[in-house]
């Protein structure tokens, strides 16, 4: 940056009408879409800019012009800068939209501004590309841009996608077990039998698909098991249909106590109140 270079002077044409960009310098909502991450204004003569950005730079103003659609003129004082300087905003309508002359002006001619008007330059060149793309497309270049680990959905093409593990499909987990079937008639419980008999000592485990032997005592032998006497609740083994058989019986007993307390409940409001509480202990109970 030369040093006999005072001033800073930037040409933008925007394809938005000259409001839009007005608003853009004197709305802080609409100035952080564009050039910083946080702005207090007062868009007036004698009023307060404030503008900051997530690092560590911010810069303060006043407002020297304001004329709607036309001039936007303000002071910048940024973080550690040895002097202030001024930016003039000059808006005019275009024949396809609005055509933006920005001046940063009054920077100094020492050594120590060449580093400070080359940050100025980089700056207002992305932010004014910016706030075209804004204003005319939505998206924030700075949020576009921002790099990303992985792979971008826009690189995504035919050729990665053949590189990519193809879909081995839907695998069926299968326990081994089969499901137990009731006895007969007749018939005793599965892995039941005479004392020294299969299953009862030291017999051999269940195989690949076959159901737990019941543990039954080895004292006596096992009596053939009748339909009436059958119940799921005499067996303790691990098979499908055990469980299912044991969840039946648990409703069932469920629906017993359940019924016996709405008896109770029932039988409040036609006992002596010198009954009533016996009936309120067991419906608390509950």
């Amino acid at each position: 940056m030369s040093r006999s270079r005072p001033k800073l002077i930037f040409n933008q044409l925007i394809a938005a009408p000259p409001a839009q960009v007005f608003r853009a310098f004197t709305n802080a909502s609409a100035m952080c879409e564009w050039l910083c991450d946080m702005a207090t204004l007062e868009p007036q003569p004698g009023g307060r800019i404030y503008i900051k950005w997530s690092g560590s730079y911010y810069a303060a103003g006043e407002f020297l012009q304001v004329e709607p659609e036309r001039l936007v003129t303000f002071t910048w004082q940024g973080r550690a800068e040895p002097k202030p300087t001024q930016v003039t905003v000059n808006i005019r309508p275009a024949q396809k939209g609005t055509r933006l002359r920005l001046v940063h002006r009054s920077l100094g001619r020492t050594a120590a501004w060449d580093q400070i008007a080359a940050e100025y330059e980089k700056g207002w060149l992305s932010s004014l590309e910016n706030l075209a793309h804004v204003l005319e497309h939505g998206p924030d270049l700075r949020v576009v841009r921002r790099p990303m680990l992985g792979v971008n959905v826009s690189d995504f093409n035919a050729e990665i996608a053949s590189r990519l593990p193809r879909h081995v499909g839907e695998r069926r987990v299968s326990t081994g077990y089969a499901a137990a079937a009731p006895p007969q008639d007749g018939q005793p419980l599965a892995g039941a039998g005479p004392q020294g008999g299969a299953g009862a000592q030291g017999g051999a485990g269940p195989q690949d698909g076959q159901p737990l032997a019941a543990a039954r005592p080895n004292s006596a032998p096992t009596p053939a098991a009748s339909p009436e006497s059958y119940s799921p609740l005499n067996r303790r083994a691990s098979s499908s249909s055990s469980r299912r058989a044991s969840t039946e019986v648990s409703c069932s007993t469920s629906s017993v106590a359940i019924s016996a307390s709405v008896s109770a409940i029932s039988a409040m409001s036609s006992r002596s109140p010198a009954s009533d509480s016996s009936a309120l202990k067991l419906c608390s109970f509950f």
